[in-house]
């Protein structure tokens, strides 16, 4: 199946636009119902909403009650004119990708490289595994691999087009540098946080592409779930000087009044070339996280602090990183979304400890701007 957003062209800011349109109520009073009704005003715009009504995904109104964000299928100057009397900030709707570095390698048993030393973990002295502890990742959808699948305590898919179980591999693989087994009959170890609970949200498709509302939503989902962690390895790329988009400050807000820790990639930049931190981990409430090589520098393909950029607020192994994969399989796979797992993975131990506020527990640990674990 091709992408759902194949053949579509970026905008000059990088930003690969959805052609839907996001939507913040600013009046903290407005009522769900009020605001529905008015974004289905708007829709009765669309060419196909008076043959098909909102049967169709192109013709979609989605809307959060709790975080007043809603999303509509209609370009950002239809909804802006549409909606000119009402109090509401409007932007385009981004695409977001998977923040792998494709190709990965299958596994080799003989590679005995470990994340743990990196992150000042002892596979088998590390008392803290993550019991009693949530995470949350939003991703490809849930592993079916035979090391994870019992860690699984609840899904949910907020996809247009796909089924829960993950076809893509990048959900397996970063719930395996979570929530692996630390030790393994025959291979090395992977997992940070083996009696973590996972909770899954489908948000990518099997391309690794998705939409910033269907994340949102999951957002909301986990929160309902009361995760303790939300994961969001997955990024889209933004200009100098861009502003944060309001709608991930609302959602991580709300989780953040929760003590939910939401955790961003920061995002794989192109070979030689310097990149600001990528959306929605340029949001400052979304720590971002950057990922460092095997040998412990900073990896060629992380996207790094830039003047008019974002900081990379962690560091956490990126690079040929060995998890699982999908056909009960294993890979080596680089990028920030390994990083970013790792960096949930550690937070997962922090939290086992009821901290309190875990991104200061996580940060206060840091060696060389490296997550350590406890």
């Amino acid at each position: 199946m091709a992408s759902i957003f194949a053949g579509e062209a970026r905008r000059p800011d990088g930003r690969m636009p959805s052609g839907r349109t996001l939507i913040h109520f600013r009046d903290p009073n407005v009522t769900e119902k009020y605001a529905r009704s008015v974004m289905r005003a708007a829709l009765q715009r669309h060419p196909s909403f008076m043959r098909f009504g909102e049967t169709l995904p192109e013709v979609r109104l989605q809307y959060i009650d709790g975080m007043r964000i809603g999303a509509l299928s209609l370009p950002p100057a239809l909804v802006s004119s549409a909606l000119r009397d009402e109090n509401v900030l409007v932007a385009p709707e981004r695409v977001l990708h998977a923040a792998l570095v494709m190709p990965g390698s299958d596994d080799d048993v003989k590679d005995t490289y470990s994340i743990f030393g990196q992150i000042g973990l002892n596979a088998t002295g590390t008392k803290s595994s993550g019991q009693n502890v949530t995470v949350a990742l939003l991703d490809s959808g849930t592993p079916t691999h035979s090391d994870l699948h019992p860690r699984t305590t609840a899904e949910a898919n907020f996809t247009f087009r796909e089924s829960t179980p993950d076809n893509y591999g990048h959900a397996t693989h970063c719930a395996g540098i979570i929530s692996g087994p630390r030790t393994a009959n025959g291979r090395n170890g992977y997992g940070i946080a083996p009696q973590v609970n996972m909770i899954y949200g489908r948000v990518l498709d099997r391309n690794g592409d998705g939409l910033d509302m269907n994340v949102i939503e999951g957002i909301n989902w986990a929160i309902r779930q009361k995760a303790d962690i939300i994961v969001l390895c997955f990024s889209s790329p933004v200009s100098l000087n861009a502003t944060p988009d309001i709608y991930y400050e609302v959602a991580a807000e709300v989780a953040r009044s929760q003590n939910i820790l939401i955790v961003g990639a920061a995002g794989n930049k192109t070979a030689g070339s310097a990149e600001p931190v990528h959306h929605p981990a340029n949001c400052p409430r979304v720590p971002a996280v950057g990922a460092i090589d095997r040998k412990g520098t900073p990896a060629p393909f992380s996207c790094t602090p830039v003047t008019g950029g974002d900081n990379v607020d962690l560091l956490a192994p990126g690079e040929l990183v060995p998890s699982a994969w999908l056909d009960n399989k294993y890979r080596r796979v680089s990028g920030t979304s390994m990083a970013c797992a790792a960096a949930a993975g550690v937070a997962a131990l922090w939290a086992e400890g009821k901290p309190g506020d875990l991104f200061k527990a996580l940060s206060s640990s840091l060696r060389g701007g490296v997550v350590q674990a406890p």
